[in-house]
C-alpha cells in the first residue's frame, strides 16, 4: 500500500479534487433536504430505520456521533469515507492487476467518483456519512475476501490471519447491509471487478475456480443470513426496505418483466439521470475483453474462456440486478452497481485495447498487422476522449442538481417566513412563536420552485417541501412536509395531525378563497386553519427519465 501510495499518489489527489468539485458543495451546504427535517426535528430518534431492517445504520449514526443532526460534520466525513472507498477500489484494481504501474488505473477512478448515483444518494445529508462508511466496508470486505479467494492456496487460506480477515469481513458485510440494502449488489459487482480483472491477470492458470466462487458466494450467504436473522428477531422489522420495494406477488410477472425491460432499454439509450454513464460503450468493450480472451483459448482453455464469459457477461447485468430483484423501476438511489459496473468497463477495455495492441505490434509481420495496430491505437484513443467527456458531463450534471436544489431551498425558505409572518399577523389565538393554539393546519394545494434551464430537477433535486405528497385526490398531501420544513426552519411547531374529513373540508372551503400571499389565502375554520397555496389541479408531470 506505501509504495502504491508513493507512485500513484497523483491518483488519490484526482479522486479528492472529483470528490470535492461533484460533492463538496453538497457535503458543505447547511440546507434543509426531504427527510432531513425528521431528524432536525426529532434529535436522537431512529426514524423508523429499525423498522424497516436498517440498524446498522443506527449503529454506524450512533458511533460517528451523529444522532442530532450536523450537517458540516456529517458531509465532511461523508466525503472522507467516500474518498477513502474510492481509493479502496482503485487500489484493488492496481493489486488484482499484478501491480502494474501502466495501467490506466486513472479511468476508474474518474469515472466513479464522478457518478451521478452519488448526488442522488447522498443528498440525503442525515445519512449520507453512513452511507458512505458502509461503501468503505464493502470495498474493504471485497479486496480481502478476493485475495483470500482466487489470490492465495487454499492451505494458505487456513491461516489465523486469513481467518480472522474472513470474519471481520462477515461482520463488516452484515453492518453494511443492515445499513442500506442495496449494498448488496454493491457488494457483489466489486467483487466480479476484482475476480476479472484477477483472471485476466493470471491468464486463468488457477485451480478450482468454482470452489473458489463457491466459497465466496458461501461468505457472503452467510452473511445476509445474520443480517436477516438480527433484522427480523431483534429488531423484529416488518419487512426490510428492499422488500417493500419488490412488486414480485404483488403486480402480474408480465408487468414486472416490463418494467425491467424498461429500465435496460432506457439505460442502453441513455435515458434520464441514472443512465448518464459510460455503461453503453462499456458493453462493447466487455466484448471487445471476451473477443481477446477468445483468441487466447489456447492457453488458458475452453472452460477458462467459459469462466471469463459467464464473469463478464454477469458483469454487464449487474447495473440490473436491483431492478430484476423488484421487478420494478427503483428510485435512482439505489442504483450503486452502476457506477463501479461503468467504470471498471471503461478502465478494463483501454487495458485490454492497449494490450491487444502490443500483443499485435510484437508479432508485426505484415503491412496488415501494422494498419491492425494503428486501428487499435486509434480506437483506445477515442475510449480515452469519450470517458473524459463522460467524466464532464457527470461533473456538469452534478452541479446543476446542487443548484437546482439550492434555488429551491431558498425559495423554500421565502414562502416558510412569509407563512410564518402571516399565521403570527391574521390568525387569533396564535402565540408568540407562531405556533396556532389546539388547532389544526391544513394546507390546500401546492407551489413549486421556479427554475431556469441550467437548474436540472429531477427525482429529489429541485422538489419543493410545498409540493411533495400533493396530489389531485388528495389536495393538502403536502401538509405533513411543509409542517416539518416549518419547525425545521424557524422553529414554528404547526398541528398537522388532521383528519380526512377535514381535507375534505378544507378543500371544498377553499374553492372560494385566493391563493397566498393575497389576503383572505389563510383562514380559520373551527378546528382548523387553511392555507390555500394553490387551486387543486393536477401537478404538471416532470420527466426526469
Amino acid at each position: 500500500m506505501t509504495e502504491y501510495i508513493k507512485k500513484h499518489y497523483r491518483l488519490i489527489l484526482l479522486s479528492v479534487i472529483a470528490a470535492l468539485v461533484c460533492f463538496g458543495y453538497q457535503a458543505f451546504n447547511t440546507n434543509i433536504r426531504i427527510d432531513t427535517e425528521e431528524l432536525i426535528n426529532h434529535p436522537g430518534s431512529t426514524l423508523g430505520w429499525l423498522t424497516i431492517g436498517r440498524f446498522g445504520l443506527v449503529l454506524l449514526k450512533r458511533i460517528l456521533g451523529l444522532g442530532v443532526h450536523k450537517a458540516v460534520k456529517s458531509g465532511i466525513l461523508m466525503l472522507l469515507f467516500f474518498i477513502l472507498g474510492g481509493n479502496v477500489l482503485t487500489y484493488g484494481c492496481y493489486y488484482f492487476s499484478g501491480k502494474k504501474d501502466e495501467k490506466p488505473y486513472w479511468i476508474f477512478t474518474l469515472l466513479y467518483m464522478t457518478s451521478n448515483i452519488w448526488s442522488f444518494q447522498f443528498y440525503f445529508s442525515m445519512q449520507q456519512a453512513e452511507i458512505a462508511l458502509a461503501m468503505l466496508l464493502v470495498a474493504v470486505t471485497g479486496f480481502w475476501m478476493c485475495d483470500i479467494c482466487f489470490l492465495e492456496e487454499y492451505k494458505e487460506n487456513r491461516s489465523a490471519k486469513n481467518l480472522c480477515k474472513t470474519v471481520l469481513s462477515v461482520a463488516f458485510l452484515v453492518i453494511a447491509l443492515g445499513t442500506y440494502q442495496a449494498l448488496a449488489a454493491y457488494y457483489i459487482t466489486v467483487c466480479t471487478m476484482f475476480f476479472l480483472l484477477i483472471f485476466w491477470q493470471v491468464n486463468g492458470k488457477r485451480k478450482k475456480w468454482g470452489l473458489r466462487i463457491v466459497f465466496l458466494a458461501v461468505h457472503f450467504g452467510v452473511a445476509y443470513l445474520i443480517y436477516k436473522m438480527i433484522a427480523d428477531i431483534w429488531f423484529m422489522a416488518a419487512g426490510d426496505y428492499m422488500e417493500g420495494q419488490s412488486n414480485w406477488g404483488i403486480l402480474p410477472v408480465a408487468e414486472c418483466i416490463k418494467n425491467v425491460l424498461r429500465v435496460v432499454k432506457n439505460q442502453l439509450l441513455t435515458v434520464g439521470p441514472r443512465n448518464f454513464s459510460f455503461y453503453v460503450i462499456g458493453i462493447l468493450l466487455a466484448f471487445f475483453a471476451i473477443w481477446a480472451v477468445w483468441n487466447k483459448k489456447a492457453e488458458i482453455g475452453c472452460t477458462g474462456f467459459g469462466i471469463f464469459t459467464a464473469g463478464m457477461l454477469f458483469m454487464l447485468i449487474t447495473p440490473f440486478l436491483m431492478t430484476i430483484y423488484a421487478g420494478a423501476m427503483l428510485v435512482t438511489r439505489t442504483q450503486l452497481a452502476l457506477p463501479v459496473a461503468a467504470a471498471f468497463l471503461a478502465m478494463f477495455g483501454v487495458m485490454t485495447l492497449k494490450e491487444r495492441q502490443a500483443s499485435v505490434a510484437q508479432s508485426e509481420r505484415s503491412e496488415q498487422d501494422r494498419k491492425v495496430c494503428h486501428k487499435l491505437q486509434m480506437i483506445s484513443n477515442a475510449v480515452v476522449l469519450l470517458v473524459i467527456v463522460t467524466a464532464g458531463g457527470q461533473v456538469c450534471y452534478n452541479i446543476r442538481m446542487h443548484s437546482a436544489d439550492q434555488v429551491r431551498y431558498e425559495q423554500d425558505a421565502l414562502l416558510a417566513d412569509q407563512i410564518t409572518d402571516a399565521l403570527k399577523r391574521e390568525i387569533p389565538g396564535v402565540d408568540a412563536e407562531g405556533d396556532p393554539v389546539d388547532k389544526k393546519v391544513v394546507f390546500i394545494g401546492y407551489r413549486q420552485p421556479q427554475l431556469n434551464s441550467w437548474n436540472r430537477r429531477t427525482e429529489m433535486y429541485g422538489w419543493s417541501f410545498f409540493e411533495w405528497d400533493y396530489t389531485r385526490e388528495h389536495p393538502a398531501g403536502a401538509t405533513h412536509r411543509i409542517a416539518g420544513f416549518l419547525e425545521a426552519h424557524n422553529g414554528v411547531h404547526l398541528d398537522d395531525g388532521y383528519s380526512e374529513e377535514m381535507e375534505y373540508k378544507a378543500a371544498a372551503l377553499s374553492e372560494d378563497m385566493p391563493v397566498f400571499p393575497a389576503d383572505g389565502a389563510i383562514r380559520t375554520e373551527d378546528d382548523m386553519v387553511i392555507v390555500k397555496l394553490s387551486e387543486i389541479t393536477e401537478r404538471p408531470a416532470v420527466d426526469w427519465w
